[in-house]
């Protein structure tokens, strides 16, 4: 190899590489998500109160405002990655959809009907549904099959980090909030929120990169070398440039009439249970003191933080995905059958905490599906955005099943989150023995039907990569 050539056996290029890399994608993405998530969970954590007296909502109308932004952010995320995908800018197109989401929360905050705040409500669904999906794509475009559960787990765990420390400040100060400058409480936070994420969004569009094809920032050409050699000893030449001619619609089509696929959605069902209606009751029922309240209020979302990021780094680890992506399945439907069986508020308490423990695994399924279908760019980035679309349209009627003539224990709610978490286990079994199949048939040198099934492509080279195996 010539003097000065990079190779992805020199282990302080990578290291460096990864350091770089790391510092500039993982955490600008994580602290969005962080102060994205704010919005909707302020509804739920303890503005309830302050948005019904501030602009004098109905119940209905406060449902409205609550349930409003999922639609949203399932009906845009597949367009929205597609629109990534050919502008190829994640850098601008990320920090300027999330620098619109600040400008929105703050003209939230002074908005004095319900049709203000639902027009601002719904405008911050559809900027906050292209972080997610973009986010994922952007890092499946820069890592390693090795590395993307770690990266997709600290993505994904802000959304408990945001979720705890919202739940947390809303818990303490809403029996007595602040009124700065004779400002409500309520209009004061959503411009401290929305001020920060306007700033922060400049600083992601300077340190973002954009993709290993088109990036000249924060990175030396030695790096970009060794970023995309890395790419194709991973997998091909087709997986890693932007391939323009790669139709989108084409892409849903094969997307929708290959199996596997529908295997990986159905892997996400332990990830739409809702506990949110009864969560408060709950704490409530346990009669404890307010410090007691507070550490009980965030603990379901730092347990699941702590092991969703050991679960994403074991699982890079061990190159293992089913397992790790599975067990937390279990342990939610274990906590379901447990919350029907037993009224005691601790054992129902500990249903909630086994709920949201159920919801660390999609990090790992996420990287599963990254790394068995990553042909090109394009095809990629909506099949990211398609399988989590499918996710939040599926749990949009849950929250439905807590009907109150079923309170306390809500049988069917509890049967239909458990039941969630046993499709997911089943499908996960059934996608582990198709994948292995297609092991086998690779192993006696039949690529081809396998190749197409990995990238979801009728033009696949099977030889292309004669060492690839699906992982399991």
């Amino acid at each position: 190899m010539a003097t000065g050539e990079p190779s992805t056996d020199d282990s302080n290029s990578t290291t460096r590489l990864l350091w770089n890399i790391d510092l500039r994608i993982i955490p600008i993405l994580a602290i969005l998500s962080i102060f994205q998530g704010f919005d909707h969970l302020s509804l739920s954590a303890g503005l309830e109160a302050h948005s019904k007296e501030d602009l004098g909502l109905t119940d209905s109308q406060y449902k409205a405002l609550y349930y409003s932004v999922d639609p949203l952010l399932a009906l845009v995320q597949i367009p929205s990655n597609v629109l990534l995908w050919k502008l190829g800018r994640p850098s601008l197109y990320l920090a300027a959809f999330s620098g619109l989401w600040g400008v929105v929360c703050i003209l939230r905050a002074y908005t004095s009907t319900f049709g203000g705040a639902l027009a601002c409500r719904i405008l911050m669904g559809l900027f906050e549904g292209v972080l997610y999906p973009g986010g994922v794509y952007l890092i499946s475009c820069w890592y390693t099959s090795t590395e993307l559960a770690l990266r997709i787990g600290i993505f994904t765990s802000a959304q408990f980090m945001s979720s705890a420390v919202t739940t947390f400040l809303f818990t303490w100060l809403v029996s007595e909030p602040a009124q700065p400058s004779n400002t409500s409480f309520y209009r004061w936070v959503f411009v401290t929120f929305g001020s920060l994420t306007m700033g922060f969004s400049v600083i992601a569009m300077i340190v973002l990169p954009d993709m290993p094809w088109n990036t000249s920032r924060w990175i030396t050409e030695p790096q970009i070398s060794l970023a995309t050699l890395r790419l194709i000893g991973d997998r091909n030449k087709d997986d890693i440039r932007n391939d323009a001619m790669t139709n989108s619609f084409h892409s849903i089509i094969h997307n929708l009439r290959d199996a596997t696929f529908w295997l990986y959605v159905l892997n996400t069902f332990s990830n739409v249970n809702c506990l949110d209606p009864i969560f408060n009751d709950i704490l409530s029922a346990l009669h404890v003191s307010r410090a007691a309240t507070l550490g009980l209020v965030t603990l379901p979302f730092l347990v699941p933080l702590v092991l969703l990021l050991f679960n994403a780094w074991n699982s890079d680890r061990m190159r293992e995905r089913f397992m790790h992506g599975q067990w937390p399945s279990a342990v939610g439907l274990l906590g379901f059958i447990a919350g029907v069986i037993c009224l005691r508020p601790e054992v129902r308490y500990l249903t909630v905490l086994g709920g949201f423990v159920s919801n660390i695994g999609y990090a790992v399924n996420m990287a599963w599906m990254v790394e068995n279908f990553n042909a090109p760019p394009g095809r990629r980035a909506v099949a990211i955005a398609a399988i989590n679309s499918f996710k939040i349209v599926f749990s949009l009627w849950i929250p439905f099943t807590y009907l109150k003539s079923q309170g306390p224990r809500f049988t069917l709610a509890f049967c239909i989150n458990g039941a969630l978490c046993a499709v997911s286990l089943v499908s996960s079994n059934i996608l582990k023995a198709r994948l292995q199949r297609f092991n086998e048939s690779m192993d006696q040198g039949d690529f081809e039907e396998a190749a197409v099934r990995r990238s979801l492509r009728d033009d696949v080279k099977a030889t292309e990569n004669a060492d690839f195996r699906f992982t399991l």
